[in-house]
């Protein structure tokens, strides 16, 4: 009889379509010698107090409920700290892909995978390789290239760390003060701050230096087209 990849696997998914395809797809004694399948974060976390596993698949977003399968890390790695952890998700959000990277987690797949895709996947873990599905890897080295550039940019314009801080904030429309109360600096030095980008970005007020920040990436939650503060 051929050895089962991994000995022990949870899987968390509250989709009871979705669980129960995969359930039925790759739960074979080749594949997993134990396959348990839990619909919510609670079942999951009495699973993995009262048993060991050595592969967890995780769905990031549950139903009705504010915690996440990253959540179960730490208790899966107390518990077993060479566990393999592959996250599922719908979404490619480079929200969750960047704690994919600081969890240092072995893998990270779209629910939208063939078997045979998602099957890949878990041999490469199980070989201690990491994997990311093709659309994850895309959305992550386009992040990582959008970083390197807006570096590269930064230290361009010779930007100091604490201009770079202050950006954010100017694009928040915050004024000296409130900025100052933020970082923990006077409001003369704020002030001194924002004259210094002036001259460094060749712009002549806070709405240029937003609109620099928007083309670049530094302030890329918001744009605010204008603002009535003064430097």
């Amino acid at each position: 009889m051929q050895t089962a990849i991994f000995d022990s696997v949870l899987f968390l998914e509250d989709n009871n379509i979705y669980r129960n395809a995969i359930t039925k797809m790759v739960f074979t004694p080749d594949i997993f010698s134990r396959f348990d399948a839990v619909a919510d974060f609670d079942s999951a976390k009495q699973k993995i107090i009262h048993n060991h596993y050595d592969l967890a698949l995780l769905d990031i977003h549950l139903v009705n409920d504010n915690r996440t399968g990253f959540d179960l890390i730490n208790l899966l790695r107390n518990k077993n700290q060479s566990i393999k952890i592959i996250i599922l998700s719908l979404f490619d959000d480079i929200k969750y892909i960047k704690m994919f990277h600081e969890f240092n987690l072995d893998g990270y797949m779209t629910k939208d995978l063939e078997l045979e895709t998602f099957l890949e996947g878990i041999h490469k873990v199980k070989n201690q390789q990491k994997h990311l599905s093709s659309l994850v890897q895309t959305t992550w080295d386009e992040y990582q290239y959008e970083i390197a550039k807006r570096d590269l940019i930064i230290k361009d314009k010779k930007l100091s760390k604490r201009e770079v801080e202050l950006i954010p904030l100017i694009c928040d429309d915050l004024d000296n003060n409130q900025i100052a109360e933020k970082v923990g600096i006077s409001a003369a030095t704020v002030k001194t701050h924002i004259h210094k980008m002036l001259s460094k970005l060749k712009v002549k007020s806070r709405v240029g230096i937003v609109i620099f920040a928007y083309m670049f990436g530094l302030c890329p939650e918001k744009y605010k087209s204008g603002s009535s503060k003064k430097n």
